[in-house]
């Protein structure tokens, strides 16, 4: 049989850019999902595609359950999102369609040994990688994930975490608001690259061999041959507080692309008498107005705005971007210890119509990532039709401070300047 070799490239997908530093606001809508049906151990059915999770009602996951851990495409004809920002809930969809690819022969799988750690230790992982086919398999190391979840997340000064970016640790926050069954469903997760590279893992597995592909990855690929598997163990969660978390591997690709099993554990604190563990209780929300922000109190400040944008389109999808050579310095008056943020609204125009493309609120950072609007979810862009794309940013000011869930508006909320940028047609 001739061999054939399977790249895969790492995801570049909408699902990463729809959260940054707090919350980003998108409207979803009824379209094409894709992903892992399970239930996760809080009880709360989903549909996982990597970092980012939509709910499913018992409804529809009664009709999912016999499809739990295999990559599945929906055509989901009514999703609810009863607040935006917020989660969507999948209640009605069509049949699934079962996902396959050659390289869902890779097979990835972890171990612990301990699924009760104490706090500061983290857990220890064993993890396999294995090609099941008589093909090659070709994978760049920085595409396998480590995912952590936890459906309690907590804020970064409760750890000491600082980020160069200024990113939460929770950087993906998924959270339902069940307004008939008053629950709130939450889903928090961050990932983080493997430990390894292509050259340490060739090194200690077995038929495996490494090739140089400079301009995709800048890197070297790991080529698995037939029947090739890598062992390796890896120490994550150091940071983590006391409470309940779930971990996993995602190889953070085109899908379908191969998850590991979930593995529950706990972390605990070790007590200095008796070494009793217990779990810390959960952070209260939302995080109270500040007390003496006085909006009458005028001070000046600095900001860096956006001019221009950056719009590519290719087939089937458009990117979306702040040109960051173009950012302006203003200085704007703002009220004594009042919080500032930056909130944007995304439009594409075509044929004199407006279609929304959802919104976004976090800190006053003029990069906000790269959206990507696809055909297969937003229904554009249609062959043949121009499109420009349009994206009004307002920087605003508030008393309540940022956090999950952000909703800077039932404070002493006040617009302190906006402008609408538009690119040209594409």
């Amino acid at each position: 049989m001739r061999k054939r070799t399977l790249i895969l490239l790492p995801a570049i997908a909408f699902c990463l850019t729809m959260l940054t530093h707090w919350l980003f606001a998108d409207i979803i809508s009824p379209g094409i999902y894709s992903g892992y049906f399970f239930v996760d151990r809080w009880g709360q059915a989903v549909l996982n595609h990597g970092s980012h999770y939509t709910f499913v009602s018992e409804t529809m996951a009664a009709r999912l359950r016999k499809h739990k851990g295999v990559p599945i495409k929906l055509n989901v004809t009514k999703i609810l999102q009863p607040m935006n920002p917020g989660a969507g809930m999948i209640t009605e969809a069509e049949d699934p369609l079962i996902e396959k690819s050659p390289l869902m022969n890779l097979k990835i799988r972890i171990e612990a040994k301990n699924t009760s750690v104490v706090q500061g230790r983290g857990i220890k992982l064993t993890v396999s990688c294995k090609n099941a086919s008589q093909e090659q398999i070709s994978v760049w190391p920085g595409a396998l994930r480590v995912f952590l979840v936890t459906n309690r997340p907590f804020p970064n000064k409760a750890i000491g975490y600082k980020d160069p970016k200024d990113m939460a640790y929770w950087y993906y926050q998924y959270v339902y608001h069940d307004f008939t069954h008053r629950r709130k469903l939450t889903v928090a997760s961050r990932g983080d690259r493997i430990p390894w590279s292509a050259k340490e893992m060739a090194t200690h597995g077995k038929n495996l061999t490494t090739k140089r592909e400079p301009e995709k990855y800048g890197d070297s690929v790991l080529v698995f041959g037939s029947g090739a598997e890598f062992r390796g163990k890896l120490v994550i969660g150091k940071k983590l507080l006391p409470r309940e978390y779930e971990v996993f591997i995602y190889l953070n690709s085109e899908f379908p692309c191969p998850m590991s099993n979930r593995i529950a554990f706990d972390v605990v604190e070790e007590e200095a008498k008796g070494h009793r563990d217990r779990l810390l209780p959960y952070p209260s929300y939302p995080t109270p107005p500040i007390r003496d922000a006085n909006p009458l109190v005028r001070e000046k400040r600095k900001f860096q705005v956006p001019a221009r944008l950056i719009v590519i389109r290719s087939e089937g999808k458009i990117a979306v971007s702040v040109d960051m050579k173009s950012l302006n310095e203003i200085e704007l008056e703002v009220g004594h210890k009042m919080v500032t943020g930056l909130k944007h609204q995304m439009f594409a125009v075509s044929q004199g119509q407006k279609k929304s493309l959802g919104s976004g609120l976090g800190g006053v950072r003029a990069n906000i990532g790269t959206s990507y609007i696809t055909r297969e979810h937003y229904g554009i862009p249609q062959q043949g039709q121009n499109y420009v794309i349009e994206v009004k940013f307002v920087i605003f000011e508030t008393d309540i401070p940022a956090q999950h869930m952000w909703s800077p508006g039932s404070g002493k909320y006040r617009e302190l300047w906006s402008k609408t940028i538009r690119s040209d047609g594409i």
